[in-house]
C-alpha cells in the first residue's frame, strides 16, 4: 500500500477546509468522529474533543485515498459494514474493549501496539458495558481488580503495512507509538438480522444478547424481593442453570 500522502504534517494531510475527516479522539476512546473544518488537523484535534456520528467508509469519503489501501479478502462485498480511518496523535490510547464484528487493523503509517485478550477471560476484566474498568492494562491497580491478573495478555506492535484480524468479542487495547494514520475494516459475519440496526460502530451487541440482557436484569429485580439468604441462593442456582445451559466447552 502506498505511504506518501499520508504525512505527519496535517496540513499536507488532507485540504483542510474542502475534505470532512475522521480522528481518534482520548475525550472519545471508542470513537472515530466525522467534522467538516477550516482548520489544519492539528489545529483542530488541540481545541475540539468530539464530533459527529456516522457509519464510516472510506471509499465514499475518501476516495482518493482509499485506492491506497488493500483490503484482503476476507468476507464478501455484502457482509461489509465500515471502513474507519483513524488518524493517531503519539500515546493515543483506546481503552480495552469489544466490538460485536470481526474486523482488520490496517495500518498505514506509524507504530501501534495492540493488547489483547480471549472473551473467555471476560470475567477477569471488570466490563462496564462493552468496556474494562481497567483503564491502565501495562500497570493495572490489583488492589482494586484482583482479578485482572488472571487475564491472559497477547501483544504485537504493528508497523506500517502490518495488518490484525481481531475477531469478534475479542478484547483489544491499542496504543499510538508515533503519529499514524490507520483503517478499521468490520463485516458482519452472522445474519443481518442479528445486529442491532441502530448500530454505527459496530459495537452494540447482537439485539437476541440485549435481550437477555434485559430479562437478566429483571430476574435479578425480582429477586430483590427476597431476603438475602434466599436471595443469594436462587441467584447462585441461575448462575449455575447459566454456566449449565449456556457455556460451552469448545473453546478451552
Amino acid at each position: 500500500m502506498a505511504s506518501k500522502q499520508y504525512n505527519a504534517d496535517p496540513h499536507v494531510f488532507l485540504d483542510s477546509g474542502s475534505t470532512t475527516f475522521l480522528v481518534d479522539s482520548n475525550l472519545a476512546p471508542h470513537m472515530t468522529l466525522r467534522f467538516r473544518t477550516s482548520l489544519g488537523i492539528a489545529e483542530f484535534v488541540h481545541q475540539f474533543g468530539f464530533w459527529i456520528f456516522d457509519i464510516a467508509d472510506i471509499s465514499k469519503q475518501f476516495p482518493e485515498l482509499a485506492a491506497d489501501i488493500k483490503i484482503p479478502e476476507f468476507f464478501e462485498k455484502h457482509q461489509f459494514f465500515s471502513s474507519v480511518f483513524r488518524i493517531s496523535s503519539p500515546g493515543l490510547q483506546l481503552w480495552t474493549h469489544y466490538d460485536v464484528m470481526d474486523n482488520l487493523l490496517i495500518q498505514v503509517t506509524g507504530r501501534k501496539r495492540v493488547v489483547l485478550y480471549s472473551p473467555r477471560d471476560a470475567q477477569f476484566l471488570y466490563l462496564s458495558g462493552d468496556k474494562s474498568e481497567v483503564l491502565d492494562v501495562d500497570n493495572p491497580d490489583l488492589a482494586k481488580y484482583p482479578l485482572f491478573s488472571q487475564a491472559r495478555r497477547y501483544e504485537c506492535t504493528l508497523e506500517a503495512g502490518d495488518v490484525l484480524f481481531i475477531p469478534a468479542l475479542w478484547f483489544h487495547n491499542t496504543v499510538a507509538e508515533e503519529f499514524g494514520v490507520g483503517v478499521n475494516v468490520f463485516w458482519k459475519h452472522l445474519p443481518s438480522e442479528c445486529y442491532d440496526k441502530t448500530d454505527t460502530y459496530g459495537n452494540k451487541d447482537p439485539t437476541a444478547a440485549s435481550r437477555a440482557v434485559q430479562i437478566l436484569d429483571r430476574a435479578l429485580k425480582t429477586l430483590d424481593e427476597l431476603p438475602e439468604e434466599y436471595r443469594d441462593f436462587y441467584a447462585r442456582k441461575m448462575v449455575l442453570r447459566i454456566q449449565s445451559k449456556s457455556y460451552s466447552s469448545n473453546f478451552e
